[in-house]
């Protein structure tokens, strides 16, 4: 009974890898000071760090995962959690954002933003 158990559980683990696992290339890029500038994941979503002048690391954008604005976590929704995110950001948190959300065209995530979702919330 037991080893029947067992290999049903087993079947059932290995079936749900095979299904839902996938291989994700990630191409890693650096700068002259052997920073990690960038991570793509297989063109569908790649990270940007970005440093300030003494190399220490300000921020890192997540690129490509929802292409609305004011959606700062990424989750294709704009809901008061972007407000607090952006707000954070603003405030020197240094959360990934994606960059997209950028609602003012600055390149930025910051007040902009969480005035643009509040906004977008109160409609």
């Amino acid at each position: 009974m037991k080893r029947t158990l067992f290999l049903g559980m087993l079947m059932a683990i290995w079936l749900c890898t095979a299904f839902y696992a996938r291989a994700v290339v990630i191409e890693y890029s650096y700068d002259e000071a052997g920073r990690l500038i960038k991570a793509d994941y297989g063109g569908e979503t790649a990270v940007q760090y970005v440093y300030d002048t003494a190399g220490n690391l300000l921020r890192h954008d997540i690129m490509g995962v929802s292409n609305v604005k004011g959606d700062v976590n990424g989750d294709k929704e704009v809901t008061l959690t972007d407000a607090v995110l952006s707000l954070k950001i603003q405030a020197g948190y240094a959360d990934p954002v994606n960059i997209a959300a950028d609602a003012d065209g600055d390149k930025q995530i910051g007040t902009a933003e969480a005035v643009f979702v509040l906004y977008s919330l109160a409609k």
